[in-house]
């Protein structure tokens, strides 16, 4: 794959169409592979003068269906994690959660409010405003957490060469429960929750403009 492919400027259309084709065919994974996408679209909104990010407009459609059409031929299920307008929201995605927590905690309090409904062995962590993700997304973090193999670690995460995306990461189901003792202990970091974990890095040095957030009007 070349870097163009990812190119934040050009029509992906007919590209994203070929991609989930493929996508479909190549990803029938066994059970140890499923995998649910969690997308996070319950912050407060402050950067985008407090609009919900996943609900801009971008390109004539939402954040959030940009991000899902991405997701959609990655992963067998995928939850939204949201705290305002959930009927625009279920528009888009029939699987909603919400925090728990008061308050608007950020992203560990969207993990702690999915965690009853996640069932498959990993859970793929996303934001809500990063429309250009690649395509190969999953794939480059299962090889980087060697899912499939004898000693899978805990976690990766995706590298642009030059800085960790921590909302991009692929979780084993079975350590998502330490966020409730994270955020009990007032911790609001998700880079400091996942460096408690084996954690790997996937390198997606050749996209970096895959992981552009848009989140401002």
């Amino acid at each position: 794959m070349h870097e163009t492919d990812y190119h934040i400027g050009q029509p992906d259309e007919h590209y994203l169409r070929a991609w989930i084709a493929t996508l479909r065919m190549t990803n029938s994974a066994s059970d140890k592979d499923r995998i649910t996408a969690l997308i996070l679209a319950g912050g407060a909104g402050r950067r985008a003068g407090g609009v919900d990010k996943g609900l801009i407009l971008y390109r004539d459609k939402p954040l959030i269906q940009h991000v899902l059409d991405r997701l959609t031929p990655q992963v067998d299920t995928i939850i939204v994690s949201c705290n305002r307008n959930a009927s625009d929201y279920a528009a888009h995605c029939t699987r909603l959660v919400s925090d728990t927590r008061a308050g608007y905690l950020g992203p560990l309090a969207g993990i702690e409010s999915a965690l009853s409904v996640i069932e498959t062995p990993y859970v793929l962590l996303s934001p809500c405003d990063t429309p250009h993700l690649p395509l190969d997304l999953v794939r480059r973090l299962q090889q980087a957490a060697g899912v499939g193999t004898r000693t899978p670690v805990t976690a990766s995460i995706a590298n642009d060469g030059s800085r960790d995306h921590y909302l991009n990461a692929l979780i084993k189901r079975e350590a998502l429960n330490t966020v409730v003792e994270e955020l009990n202990e007032g911790q609001r970091a998700v880079r400091h929750w996942l460096f408690k974990m084996n954690l790997a890095r996937a390198d997606f040095s050749d996209c970096p403009g895959a992981f552009r957030n848009v989140n401002k009007l």
